[in-house]
This record gives C-alpha cells, sequence and structure tokens, in this order.
C-alpha cells in the first residue's frame, strides 16, 4: 500500500512495483487527483499505464489536497516526508521512519482503505478513456519534467555549489 502525494518514480521501480502485482502480491496506490503542481499530476498520470496492465490498484484522492506520504509493505510501515519521485528520493534531504510492526502495519492499510473510500478508482478502462493523444503527450512532458530534467538540473547545480 502506498499513499504518495508525488508518484514519479523512475522506470525501474515502475518495473519492481509491476512485477509485485503481476506475480499476484497486492499494490495499492492512492495519488492526489490535484495539486499546487499540475505537473506532478501529469507525471502521476504517465506512470499508470504500467501499473494498471499489471493488476495495480490505483485511486485518485478528491476529498482535498493530498500531502501524506506512507507505504506499507508486508509488517513494515514507511511514514515522514519523502514524496515517491526522484527529488525526494535521490535528492532531497528527506526523513522516513521505518517501524516494524504488524499491528501498526494493519492500521496504516485500514486508514488507505478509507483514503480509497473517499477516491475514484481509476481503472485500465477508465484511465484509457481519459488518455487522448494529447493528455499523453501532456502527461509524458509532466514525467520529463518531474523525473528526468528537474533532478537531473537540481543535482547540477548542487555539485556546482561545492
Amino acid at each position: 500500500d502506498m499513499v504518495a502525494a508525488y508518484f514519479s518514480p523512475n522506470y525501474g521501480m515502475l518495473r519492481r512495483l509491476g512485477r509485485i502485482a503481476r506475480r499476484g502480491g497486492t499494490v495499492r496506490l492512492v495519488g492526489a487527483a490535484r495539486s499546487d503542481n499540475g505537473a506532478t499530476v501529469a507525471a502521476w498520470r504517465h506512470c499508470l499505464r504500467r501499473l494498471l496492465a499489471r493488476g495495480a490498484d490505483i485511486y485518485a484522492y478528491e476529498a482535498t489536497m493530498l500531502h501524506m506520504k506512507l507505504i506499507v509493505a508486508d509488517d513494515v510501515v514507511w511514514i515522514g516526508s519523502a514524496n515517491f519521485d526522484m527529488r525526494s528520493l535521490y535528492l532531497n534531504l528527506e526523513l522516513m521512519l521505518r517501524i516494524e510492526d504488524a499491528a501498526l502495519a494493519r492500521e496504516a492499510r485500514a486508514l488507505v482503505a478509507r483514503l480509497t473510500g473517499q477516491s475514484r478508482r481509476i481503472t485500465r478502462a477508465s484511465h484509457e478513456a481519459r488518455s487522448g493523444w494529447l493528455r499523453r503527450i501532456r502527461w509524458t512532458l509532466g514525467y520529463f519534467l518531474v523525473a528526468v530534467l528537474d533532478p537531473a538540473v537540481s543535482a547540477r547545480l548542487f555539485r556546482l555549489e561545492e
């Protein structure tokens, strides 16, 4: 289970999540339906097709702006400030607390289930219906900006400051 305000991992991470779903594991993702940064929502939408094709359960949280960062895997919970994007994973100084506790993992999964109840489920069919060529171009550009260009430029700037 994953709740991510920004979700734009690299293709290796997407492949790993897809592999879990394809092999019968449960991959449930709650992402932001809207954001203060339109490129991040476009980047998230760009990633969905691959995950949906492999059987992941995807939800767009619509009740309010989503800011939560939560991951639950088996009996381990990660919660903190890191989004599931390239900047948070590799550049920013983020903090994720890892707690190995079966009872907390059950509670966190129950929280994710409540969030899915406040969200719109995205299916392969509904995603394809929204995926006109213009939107796909926009989503791809959003992904390029958020997952490729921004981290590359930021990393270069950090190196120049040293």
